[in-house]
């Protein structure tokens, strides 16, 4: 019975040695040579096992699926470098005011006898928003009518007795004169009338009224503020580094610091001719249409925008990798790798940009490179797409 036991368990063992070496040669590369120096190459090739690192036509390793220096090339997924155009993402915090604004004030010395706009309400170009007392300007109005007809009717005698003789042409000139004279009194008159209906000088809501029937206004007296807001106007500013890269008609996002999820899309419309040397920085206007009357003039606004500048090579992520003098890449070279040193540029979530030496047909390894020599074959499993332009 001992003996029986022994050569179950010998068996046993041989059949998990067998396994873990058929493992091993299908599916470590670096199995391949080991094989080759004990001679069990050929056995197991004969027998149909597929081994790690065999080669496959065209993919430029030796018989057998060995490199030109006799070593198994490894598999990998490359693709080429794509141009990418660096984008600069630049916040700001703002003030929005409307796009038009006007204060509206009495022109003359009255009282208020009526006021004709709500506060909040909107109003249109030329629409009454207060009216002062007027009863003594309609009465200076009839009084130069008055007095024209009268300089009217006189010189329409003098016509009338011009022919006899009665009349010099110094006495024509006098009459002509007094009746332009009352003409200019009734125009002055009525000008005075119509400074009594204070009018909306731009369309607008209209804000607080800071008056009320029989309250007096002077001259200049400010009655209400009127705002057009269906269009925001937002000053910001941006480091120098950018100045020479703004330009108008960007397009910008604008989010109020009120209601972070609120978005809202403008363009810039103006940026300054210098760049302030205390803050060093960049003064420019953006204009957000206020669709849905959603922000208010004075609120704050954070702006959004992307700044394009140079066309840097774009990688896939994970194409990149650290070493004692820095980042470099994997790239195959008429199939052949090599260690290529990168600077990198800007990270995004698909891509890497980065400055390098790029030849025009070289091949960058994203996955595989862990086994990578450099002057090594490798095997490309899967061509990566290139990643496209920015803006494509």
């Amino acid at each position: 019975m001992g003996g029986k036991a022994l050569r179950l368990q010998f068996a046993f063992l041989t059949l998990i040695l067998a396994g873990t070496l058929i493992l091993w040669a299908a599916f470590v590369p670096g199995a391949r040579p080991v094989l080759d120096r004990v001679g069990a190459t050929t056995l197991l090739e004969a027998v149909g096992l597929p081994l790690a690192g065999a080669g496959a036509p065209g993919s430029g390793q030796g018989p057998g699926g060995r490199s030109p220096d006799g070593q198994a090339g490894p598999q990998v997924i490359a693709a080429p470098a794509t141009l990418t155009k660096l984008v600069d993402r630049a916040e700001a915090i703002g003030t929005a005011r409307g796009i038009r604004s006007a204060s509206v004030a009495s022109e003359i010395l009255g009282r208020v006898e009526r006021v004709a706009a709500a506060p909040g309400s909107y109003v249109d170009q030329g629409t009454l928003v207060a009216e002062l007392d007027a009863g003594a300007a309609r009465i200076g109005v009839e009084r130069a009518r008055l007095a024209l007809a009268d300089a009217e009717r006189a010189l329409d005698r003098l016509d009338r007795l011009a022919g006899s003789g009665a009349v010099t042409g110094q006495q024509k000139e006098d009459a002509a004169s007094a009746v332009r004279a009352a003409e200019l009194a009734l125009e002055a008159a009525t000008l005075d009338l119509a400074r009594h209906r204070i009018l909306a000088p731009v369309p607008g809501w209209v804000g607080l009224i800071a008056a009320e029937p029989g309250d007096y206004l002077t001259a200049g007296s400010t009655l209400t503020t009127i705002e057009d807001r269906s269009t925001l106007t937002v000053e910001f500013r941006l480091p120098e580094r950018l100045a020479a890269r703004l330009a108008p008609g960007m397009a910008i996002s604008a989010h109020p610091l009120s209601d972070p999820g609120l978005n809202l899309v403008g363009n810039v419309t103006a940026v300054d001719n210098q760049v302030e040397a205390t803050s060093r920085t960049i003064r420019a206007e953006a204009s957000i249409p206020n669709e849905g009357d959603l922000i208010r003039p004075g609120m704050a606004i954070r702006l959004t925008l992307d700044i394009p500048g140079a066309d840097y090579p774009s990688v896939d992520p994970l194409a990149i990798q650290w070493g004692a003098e820095g980042a470099y890449v994997w790239v195959l070279r008429t199939g052949v790798a090599e260690k290529l040193p990168v600077r990198v540029i800007q990270r995004n979530a698909a891509s890497v940009l980065v400055e390098a030496e790029f030849a025009p047909d070289d091949l960058v390894v994203s996955e595989g490179m862990m086994n990578l020599r450099a002057g090594q074959s490798a095997t490309i499993a899967v061509t990566g797409a290139a990643a496209p332009e920015a803006g494509g």
